[in-house]
């Protein structure tokens, strides 16, 4: 949602980044969700407001002291990135952070105190850290820069290369603290129902679908899966089967991977069979306060954001001309001439 305000509304984008800096300056930490004027302590995944805020940073959002700002994502990177449970909440503010994620470089699951969502966690905070990284090098902070940057790769410290499922080898699996792997079950590709996300190793979602969940480090995920064609065939199948959940957050991404790849035209044609979920009566999951529509506009106009980086993925668009009406006034037009069921792929971009 933030990527499309950052678009149409960056009035709005600005003022949730600097509503961040003062609630850090007022409450002492910021959590993806504040409630009537309290942070909540545990977040769904990672610190993925540094997500936000590195999205409005590379895109140019004006009317954010940027240094402010950057409060925010090192405070997060240096004090938060939390296992679950290794803190306490006084008056408002957390206190006692462990984190085995800085000094172990993964969350392991044998330990009672942080093995909650630690696949989950692990993969997001890995992602953090790479957008704390992108806003940290335009500072001209490089230290920090050089230290987040490695960080970033804390995803591969949870890749089980060993593990298979069905013609796939190499999955993100939960570890223990003396390095040893949980035994693999059915929920590699099983989704865990809602009722228990909070008590398992990925958040509403499935080890085949998180798998895939390294938007900042794509060329090495393709690499670990065994090369290009191991990893399309791999994101097809999980497309098609199911194992990536459209409907919910942590399958958004995965279709506008192959653009990574040589064959980008299985991007097009993944993006249109999940467009074909959506209906009249509605979304093929929760909405979230907007995601999903969000994902729906981006990809019937034919580009998408990998949020926290200065890049889109380009797909095929459902219309001929599709124009965003500003909120400075001006127009934004994207165009896709000769377009039709048959000529859907794109062949040149201007």
């Amino acid at each position: 949602l933030y990527p499309f305000y950052t678009i149409t509304n960056p009035d709005f984008v600005a003022k949730t980044v600097n509503s961040y800096i003062t609630r850090l300056d007022v409450n002492g930490w910021v959590r993806d969700l504040v409630k009537v004027g309290k942070e909540r302590p545990r977040n769904q995944g990672g610190d993925d407001i540094d997500n936000i805020i590195a999205e409005a940073y590379l895109k140019g959002i004006e009317g954010v002291d940027w240094e402010d700002a950057y409060r925010v994502l090192k405070d997060n990177a240096d004090y938060q990135r939390d296992d679950q449970n290794t803190w306490s909440v006084v008056d408002g503010k957390k206190i006692g952070v462990d984190s085995t994620y800085r000094t172990l470089g993964y969350i392991p699951a044998d330990l009672n105190s942080t093995w909650v969502m630690c696949c989950a966690k692990q993969l997001e905070y890995a992602y953090n850290d790479y957008c704390a990284a992108q806003v940290a090098k335009g500072l001209g902070k490089t230290e920090d820069y050089e230290k987040y940057l490695a960080r970033s790769a804390n995803w591969q410290n949870l890749w089980n290369e060993n593990l298979e499922y069905g013609d796939f080898t190499g999955f993100i699996w939960p570890k223990n603290s003396d390095g040893t792997w949980l035994e693999p079950n059915e929920k590699l590709s099983s989704a865990t129902t809602f009722n228990y996300s909070w008590n398992n190793y990925f958040y509403e979602g499935t080890a085949y679908e998180y798998s895939f969940f390294a938007p900042h480090d794509v060329d090495t995920l393709i690499e670990k899966m065994g090369g290009e064609k191991a990893f399309i065939s791999r994101l097809q199948t999980g497309i098609d089967s199911g194992y990536i959940n459209v409907g919910n957050q942590p399958g958004f991404i995965q279709a506008f991977f192959f653009n990574h790849t040589s064959e980008l035209w299985h991007t097009s044609d993944s993006v249109e069979k999940i467009l074909n979920k959506f209906s009249l009566n509605g979304t093929p999951g929760c909405d979230d306060s907007g995601s999903m529509c969000a994902w729906y506009l981006f990809s019937t106009i034919g580009f998408f954001p990998n949020a926290g980086q200065s890049f889109y993925y380009l797909t095929s668009p459902k219309y001929e001309t599709t124009t965003f009406n500003l909120d400075n006034g001006k127009t934004f037009t994207v165009r896709a001439n000769n377009l039709s069921d048959t000529n859907k792929y794109i062949q040149s971009v201007t």
